[in-house]
């Protein structure tokens, strides 16, 4: 699937730039790895949301983007107070290479879970209707 391709290319760069971060010595590399990470951000969430429409069947559109919505928030609402405990206990690095970590983490997961994925073929619950 070529926007699954597109997704994996995208959270590769997001774990590249992050990487890049951490390895940082300055303020101006560590801002411009970040600036780029974050411009993965955007592209990433799209392909989310193209495969939802792509291989979920229409009855189930719905539950799947809801599905889809709680998954980043959830990531978000955890991702946060764990980053900020790194970056007092260890410095900001260690939350550098946390989200590192976590990239290459979903980078294999999209790797390893592809063979999953499936166009859904059309049945008559899921063909349009009419008004």
């Amino acid at each position: 699937m070529k926007i699954f391709n597109a997704g994996r290319v995208m959270l590769s760069g997001f774990a590249v730039y992050v990487l890049v971060a951490a390895c940082s010595g300055s303020l101006a590399a560590t801002t411009v790895a970040l600036v780029i990470a974050g411009t993965a951000n955007a592209p990433t969430l799209i392909t989310g949301n193209a495969l939802v429409a792509t291989v979920v069947p229409a009855r189930a559109v719905t539950e799947a983007y809801t599905w889809l919505g709680v998954t980043i928030f959830a990531g978000i609402a955890l991702g946060t107070p764990l980053g900020g405990a790194l970056i007092d206990h260890l410095g900001a690095y260690a939350a550098l290479w946390a989200a590192t970590a976590a990239g290459a983490a979903a980078v294999i997961a999209a790797i390893t879970g592809r063979h999953h994925l499936h166009k859904s073929p059309a049945t008559p619950d899921d063909s349009p209707r009419a008004p």
